[in-house]
């Protein structure tokens, strides 16, 4: 539906209707329909989503030719091909490395010391974790939503490997431990931008000693070039934002335009740092929810509100497909 249509849906109903001047007005005569035939959208071209993903794939060309060209070769001229598609996959595989360290002594000194070279940097001494590894958990738990005790139970029925949840989780806080500075290197390159989007989402979590599921926030950070930056807070007080936004030891704390959906932390927040250039910008999309639900008691203001709306969503569509 694009906005003209829109705002006739809004108006629906909306129309005035003729007020006789006194009682002695007849009523007017009954009104010819004309009924105008809906007028054809032209056709989306389709498109083979499919196929266009699998351009990116690593690819593999075989060719096949008929018997009769291969026995005589110079009767035959090529005039064109048939081409087909075929996707294959391989099974996520693992290796086990085994790494030996040979310890050698010198042959013509009595007291020689061995030597054994040293064992390359590794993310846990004395375990089996690879940084493929980790990364292959991590991704399977934050990415496809898939918990520990359900990755214990794919490696041991499909490879036969007998890892548990607990050293998953072990594991898991080592590896967040050894990430902690590049989440704080993204804390101080969000700082130092001037435009920001924020959000807080609520997620159930287990609350440890009560036996039941809490609500605590994910706080979503996010810039154009920087990417996404996720705070955990069991809480939406406006404080939350300190973490990210507040940097008290260098001083470099945040200045520029912050974007939300309005929820009254974030004024409060930008009240208690007054010594801060922080600019609140609104969410669009929030804000034509709230035209929308008031559309039945002011339908002509909301719908050219919307029309406002959706033409500043057609400006950003233009300035996206030119690569602005």
């Amino acid at each position: 539906m694009d906005y003209q249509q829109l705002l006739m849906e809004f108006l629906k109903g909306e129309e005035k209707k003729p007020e006789a001047a006194d009682g002695n007005v007849e009523p007017p005569a009954a009104e010819i329909l004309i009924v105008e035939p809906p007028i054809a959208k032209p056709r989306a071209r389709r498109t083979n989503k499919l196929s266009e993903s699998l351009k990116s794939l690593p690819t593999i060309v075989r060719e096949i030719t008929h018997p009769d060209v291969l026995a005589a070769p110079d009767s035959f001229r090529l005039l064109g091909e048939e081409v087909s598609e075929r996707l294959h996959v391989k099974p996520a595989a693992f290796t086990l490395e085994i790494i030996k360290r040979l310890t050698h002594i010198r042959k013509d000194e009595i007291d020689a010391t061995p030597v054994t070279p040293p064992l390359a940097p590794c993310l846990l001494p004395g375990s089996v974790l690879t940084p493929s590894l980790g990364a292959y958990l991590l991704t399977q738990k934050f990415c496809y939503h898939s918990p520990f005790y359900r990755e214990q139970w794919k490696l041991k029925a499909a490879h036969g490997i007998e890892l548990t949840r607990n050293l998953m989780c072990s594991w898991h806080d080592h590896l967040a431990d050894t990430l902690r500075p590049l989440y704080k290197i993204l804390g101080v390159k969000f700082r130092q931008s001037d435009y920001l989007k924020i959000d807080e989402t609520p997620i159930r979590c287990l609350e440890p000693g009560n036996g039941k599921a809490a609500t605590g926030y994910f706080w979503v950070y996010h810039h154009a070039e920087h990417g996404v930056l996720f705070d955990w807070h069991k809480s939406r007080a406006n404080t939350c934002l300190d973490t990210i936004l507040i940097d008290e030891e260098n001083g470099q704390s945040f200045n520029g335009h912050l974007q939300s959906d309005g929820l009254r932390a974030y004024r409060t927040f930008i009240d208690r740092h007054t010594d801060l250039s922080i600019t609140p910008v609104s969410c669009l999309a929030h804000i034509a929810r709230k035209f929308k639900e008031s559309r039945d008691d002011h339908p002509r203001i909301t719908a050219r509100i919307l029309l406002l709306i959706g033409s500043i969503y057609q400006v950003e569509k233009r300035m996206r497909n030119g690569h602005a």
